[in-house]
């Protein structure tokens, strides 16, 4: 694909050509195909992403500046946008209080998929889960998920690597999503 080309059409399309839009709509269709396939947002199906990813190609076309003569990485970025923007606003902003026996009274919202397991379990059966947890596991827990910090800062103070905290983090959060279900 050559960049004059996304240029040429543009400008085509922006003075009301129609076949230029099928055509600049084509050119971008496998991009989009693709990013549909590796996004999921709640409540959306694939049609509708496929849709906002269009509608953003639209806006693109609209706003874009003819004299940058960038519009292939314009309009790249403005799909990616829009299909965050939707990722983001589909993660409800929860906000619950817990209090788990020696762990810190905490505020929190859900950004990711961990979180949203923490939140949801029964805190009853969480502190138990949490209990069964090696020493070095409910420190991790209870340092970067109930206090906030990061696992870089963690590492650091307790002198591992971040590679060896991930490990430790997934091996945790593994044994606590297994033993959440189980109590289901």
């Amino acid at each position: 694909m050559e960049i004059n080309s996304f240029e040429e059409l543009v400008i085509k399309t922006k003075n009301g050509d129609k076949e230029a839009e099928k055509e600049l709509y084509e050119k971008f269709r496998p991009f989009i195909i693709n990013l549909c396939k590796k996004s999921f947002i709640d409540g959306y199906t694939f049609e509708d992403i496929y849709q906002e990813c269009y509608l953003a190609l639209s806006k693109a076309v609209k706003y874009y500046n003819v004299d940058k003569h960038r519009f292939f990485g314009y309009a790249l970025t403005a799909i990616k946008n829009q299909v965050n923007y939707k990722i983001r606003r589909s993660v409800p902003e929860k906000e619950s209080n817990c209090y788990v026996d020696n762990f810190e009274f905490v505020e929190q919202t859900t950004h990711d998929l961990v979180e949203d397991i923490i939140l949801k379990a029964d805190y009853d059966v969480l502190l138990k889960s949490l209990k069964n947890l090696d020493e070095k596991e409910q420190h991790l827990i209870r340092q970067c998920f109930f206090k906030n910090k990061s696992y870089r800062q963690y590492a650091k103070e307790v002198h591992l690597t971040y590679s060896q905290v991930m490990f430790i983090k997934r091996k945790a959060l593994t044994k606590l999503q297994k033993q959440l279900l189980d109590n289901k």
